[in-house]
């Protein structure tokens, strides 16, 4: 009976001890599945952190896609204005070829009509002289009568009604002059008048020229444009290489969650492969598991608590992301003003510049200004090229530091490889031991079987204590291994977003610099333009005075020749000083870009002058149709030039008085000044034809 006792005893405490055994390892497990899921947790929120940015630089590289279209769209728009531009300016350059060849035709019809020399020059300076002796008369019977009515000279109070009787002095003195000429004098042909026409055919050609220059520059600036719509291209390309890498770059870590996806399964199905060994189990101690749901019971409300300082724990991390994206917003809109600012002030600048180079005064001003502003701007490139080389530098080191933890990184990830076979190795080798117990078990019934086993039994479980504290362990360390590659990554990203955005801001220092240097050229190029314009004018003033010089010289030895007396030689200069004034109004052209609005102004009066009273004449007419014809003819001619002249004036002074004077205005006064000008040519050419 005793030993029968003793039996009993020994297989009681050996069923206690096989049930603490499995619990513990039932309990060991739990905590093993649960660090499981916890890491791969992890795991799947460390790829969906990876994985948003990515999102959101596509969505930023679509939207800058979408600018991109819009400034091709616009430079489109451009070229089609500057070709209608280049249109119109080819059509006026037709326009002046066929002008300059129908000059050409004139003169040469007009040099197979040409009288000989020796006659001509006879009659053209009997005809200077007659002229001459009756504007003389006439403009100093003016001066006496103006002063005697008037008691002082004011050439600014002319009315209306004086210019009405001057212009019809005027015509009288022209029917005068035709009825003194005799009728058997046949149509001739001055060479100055060719020479006239000569100097206004030299004088187109000279606008064609420029013509032509002006095209070279703008062909220039298409080769500058097509340069650009080049760089905009590649900038598309490198975009859409982008963003196919950042495809594969999803594709891949879509594949590596896949990959995670499947052996999760595989895991989950090995756990329930070990559930239904223990369920086996359970089955035969039912009664035992009652007493350790208490405390099973009681882990599970510790490891809530946890979970619930954990979950605060992630609260307060969210909260502090979502500060830090809150500065770095504010940040950017800081920038942003800042960019919108700068912009701003250089769009001021552009305005003030464009206003400044209208008046060419104050364009050597302007030049040293913007050589200044260059200047700083070559010092700030400098500045920034110190910058980017600091930068260089900084990501140089950056990098060695990236490689060395890439290489620490791969260590642990070939440590924690190895760690995971041999746990797995030693899984599998309990697995075996564990089938071999129950096949023991199994076959060994009898009571005998299980005495001699027991001391066996209670090795092995030693040994699987024992190894299950070795794989808590190791799960430990691995854990802690996971966790600092987390790190590891998350200090990897915020060095590329640092690099990036230092990027960033290099290639908007670029595109300034850039922007400058094309404004400093094309303001280079606009300055010598005009210089050599402005170096034209001032050699066609010098031929002009010259030419102005001779014919003083002409007049005053004819002068001499006619012995006329003192008083009227002194009248004479001043009428010729009228004269010259008046043809200042054929130099609008040149004169027009140096002092605009005052010039206009010296034109209309000048010309206003050279129109002043003069006394009634006696005419004795002839009775001539053809001459009351051509009489008609010319006094409409004339009349027409005065409300040209009058209404000119008009504007003129209405716009001076409301400061109104635009370029668009001033190019009208000039447009009407040289059609006004044509038309005394043409009276000119008719008076001749009528002698």
């Amino acid at each position: 009976m005793s030993s029968n006792v003793k039996k009993d005893q020994k297989k009681a405490s050996n069923q206690f001890l096989d049930f603490d055994q499995l619990a513990h390892k039932k309990y060991h497990y739990d905590q093993k599945k649960a660090n499981d899921q916890s890491i791969k947790q992890e795991y799947y929120d460390q790829q969906k952190l990876e994985i948003e940015p990515l999102f959101q630089k596509v969505e930023l590289l679509q939207i800058e896609r979408k600018q991109l279209m819009d400034e091709i769209e616009q430079y489109k728009m451009s070229q089609m204005e500057i070709l209608k531009k280049y249109e119109t300016e080819y059509q006026e350059k037709d326009k002046l070829n066929k002008e300059c060849t129908k000059l050409k035709q004139q003169i040469q019809a007009q040099q197979k009509m040409q009288m000989p020399k020796e006659f001509q020059e006879k009659q053209c300076n009997q005809l200077k002289e007659t002229l001459f002796v009756t504007i003389k008369d006439i403009m100093h019977d003016f001066l006496d009568n103006y002063n005697h009515m008037m008691g002082c000279v004011d050439e600014n109070g002319i009315s209306v009604n004086l210019l009405d009787e001057l212009l019809q002095q005027i015509d009288d003195s022209i029917i005068m002059f035709v009825n003194n000429i005799s009728t058997q004098q046949t149509k001739q042909f001055e060479s100055q008048e060719i020479q006239h026409l000569k100097d206004q055919i030299e004088k187109t050609l000279q606008t064609v020229s420029n013509l032509s220059a002006e095209n070279q520059d703008l062909s220039t600036a298409l080769d500058i444009e097509k340069q650009y719509k080049e760089k905009i291209l590649n900038q598309r390309n490198t975009q859409q290489q982008l963003i196919n890498q950042l495809q594969n770059q999803i594709e891949t870590i879509n594949n590596e969650k896949k990959q995670l996806e499947q052996q999760m399964q595989e895991i989950q199905m090995k756990n329930l492969e070990f559930q239904h060994d223990l369920s086996r189990v359970n089955e035969f101690k039912d009664e035992e598991n009652e007493k350790l749901k208490n405390e099973f019971i009681d882990s599970i409300n510790e490891l809530q608590k946890q979970i619930s300082k954990l979950q605060l724990e992630n609260t307060k991390l969210t909260s502090l992301i979502e500060n830090n994206t809150k500065k770095q917003n504010k940040d950017a809109e800081l920038l942003n003003e800042k960019v919108r600012e700068l912009e701003s002030k250089l769009n001021q600048e552009t305005i003030k510049f464009e206003q400044k180079s209208r008046e060419m005064i104050r364009i050597e001003k302007e030049q040293t200004q913007y050589k200044v502003e260059a200047t700083k701007l070559f010092e700030e490139n400098s500045y920034y090229q110190q910058q980017l080389e600091i930068i260089k530098e900084k990501r140089k080191q950056d990098k060695d530091v990236l490689e060395k933890q890439k290489e620490k990184f791969k260590k642990l990830e070939l440590q924690f490889q190895k760690s995971e076979i041999d746990l797995q190795t030693k899984i599998v080798q309990l697995e075996e031991q564990i089938t071999q117990l129950t096949q023991l078990q199994e076959k060994d019934n009898s009571i005998q079987q299980i005495t001699l086993h027991t001391e066996v039994l209670m090795e092995k479980e030693i040994q699987l204590s024992k190894l299950d504290q070795l794989v808590t362990e190791s799960t430990q360390k691995i854990n802690e291994q996971k966790q600092q590659i987390v790190e590891m990554k998350i200090q990897i990203n915020t060095l590329e977003q640092d690099l990036q955005q230092q990027i960033l801001t290099n290639q908007q220092h670029q595109e300034r610099r850039a922007n400058a240097f094309s404004e400093i050229n094309r303001l280079e190029q606009q300055n010598q333009i005009q210089k050599q314009r402005i170096n034209d004018q001032d050699l066609i003033i010098k031929q002009l005075q010259s030419e102005v010089q001779e014919l003083f010289k002409q007049i005053n030895t004819n002068s001499q020749q006619n012995h006329t007396p003192k008083h009227n030689q002194s009248f004479s200069k001043n009428s010729m000083c009228d004269g010259n004034n008046l043809d200042s109004s054929k130099l609008t052209d040149v004169d027009s870009q140096i002092s605009k609005t005052a010039k206009a102004a010296s034109i209309i009066l000048n010309g206003l002058n050279y129109f002043k009273l003069r006394p009634q004449v006696s005419i004795q007419q002839v009775e001539d149709q053809d001459r009351k014809i051509a009489e008609k003819a010319l006094q409409k001619q004339a009349g027409d030039l005065k409300s040209n002249l009058e209404q000119l004036y008009k504007s003129f002074l209405s716009t001076l008085m409301q400061n109104q004077v635009n370029d668009e205005k001033f190019l009208k006064f000039e447009r009407q000044i040289n059609e006004c000008v044509k038309k005394t040519q043409d009276l000119h050419d008719n008076i001749e034809d009528f002698f």
